[in-house]
């Protein structure tokens, strides 16, 4: 992150960081805002998002953090782009947020309980797909692997390799 935050700075770059899996990390890890770094605030919008947040993916609800100035503009084109958000959805997000946060890295923590659950998961995937001749890496947060399918061409005509 350091490197980015040094790159914004140096070059008077505005950071959008979409950290809709910031609380989905899996320990040893822990996530680290980019806004909180040197300089970083005044040149970082962060997005979140309730359907990433509380697996809701339906709930097109989402919010970005930052200063003022940059917040306006986001504002400016919100306003023409977006017809509606349901008051209870924004609702049940905020009054969600309200009773998770103060229970963060505690037992009864939703987001604690989201990470003893998919971790395993993960896990098995990786060792699932490597077992049959993929390269997968155990992801460090959130709900997606990577996978190396370069290997599976002889079992498909068509096999696209980013």
């Amino acid at each position: 992150l350091m490197i980015i935050a040094d790159a914004c700075c140096r070059h008077n770059l505005v950071c959008v960081s979409d950290e809709v899996y910031e609380w989905l990390v899996f320990p040893p890890k822990q996530h680290h805002k980019i806004a909180s770094l040197p300089g970083m605030w005044s040149r970082t919008l962060t997005i979140g998002s309730a359907g990433k947040t509380f697996s809701v993916t339906g709930w097109k609800l989402g919010w970005t953090v930052g200063p003022a100035n940059l917040i306006h503009g986001m504002q400016l084109h919100q306003q023409n782009t977006v017809y509606t958000c349901p008051t209870p959805i924004q609702e049940a997000t905020a009054r969600s947020l309200e009773i998770e946060l103060p229970l963060l890295s505690t037992p009864e923590s939703y987001f604690e309980e989201m990470r003893r659950t998919i971790e395993p998961k993960g896990r098995k995937m990786v060792e699932r797909l490597n077992k049959i001749g993929m390269s997968a890496v155990r992801p460090t947060g959130g709900y997606f692997l990577f996978a190396d399918v370069s290997k599976m061409r002889e079992y498909f005509t068509v096999l696209t390799v980013i």
